[in-house]
């Protein structure tokens, strides 16, 4: 068991398809070759069937997160209607910075392909010590 979590953090619009999930985590994932523990978004979105089926797939537990839990979070990229929305400049890079304290971004956002004009999923991934029991 390795001494770090592995948070996948993700941001998507309410329309976006479990494929645009997949291919925006896949791209994060297999950059750095890291495995997801835990998959962490919005709490307006964490009902959303495809992202479900995500988190099923790959076994990680959901960590959901209110808008005011990424207020503030810097991040290395940002977009200006993310920005003005939440505070913050990237959803998946501050969801995954913020669902564990300590946590540090070592993948910043990747983009899903599924559509030329606009994204539909971005994720990236952290790490963050894990808690031990003793």
């Amino acid at each position: 068991m390795s001494d770090q979590t592995v948070i996948l953090g993700m941001g998507f619009k309410s329309d976006a398809p479990l494929f645009a999930l997949e291919n925006a985590a896949r791209a994060a994932c297999d950059t750095t070759g890291l495995v997801p523990d835990v998959i962490a978004t919005l709490t307006s979105k964490v009902g959303h069937p495809p992202f479900i089926a995500l988190a099923e797939k790959l076994n990680a537990r959901i960590i959901a997160l209110a808008p005011d839990d990424i207020r503030g979070v810097p991040t290395p990229t940002a977009s200006q209607r993310i920005q003005a929305l939440f505070g913050t400049g990237s959803v998946a890079e501050a969801v995954a910075i913020a669902a564990i304290p300590g946590a540090t971004l070592q993948e910043s956002r990747k983009v899903s392909t599924d559509n030329t004009t606009t994204a539909t999923a971005t994720a990236a991934l952290a790490l963050a010590p894990r808690k031990t029991d003793k």
